[in-house]
């Protein structure tokens, strides 16, 4: 399996051409059922949240450790 700079390069350029021919709801639908199927062909999974993160450096916050 390809990866690296240049795979992103060719990817972003796909991903510009079919951005430019479907409108947004279509793009969006797309992409999604695309990046399913990719989870799935390689047995990604989903990221999990992390229970240290605090978004203003509240409780759970990694924040002046």
């Amino acid at each position: 399996m390809m990866t690296g700079p240049l795979v992103r390069f060719v990817l972003f350029g796909l991903l510009i051409c079919v951005l430019t021919r479907m409108t947004a709801t279509d793009t969006l639908e797309q992409l999604l059922g695309e990046l399913k199927a990719w989870r799935k062909g390689v047995g990604a999974e989903m990221m999990q949240s992390n229970p240290d993160y605090g978004p203003n450096g509240g409780p759970g916050s990694r924040k002046g450790q």
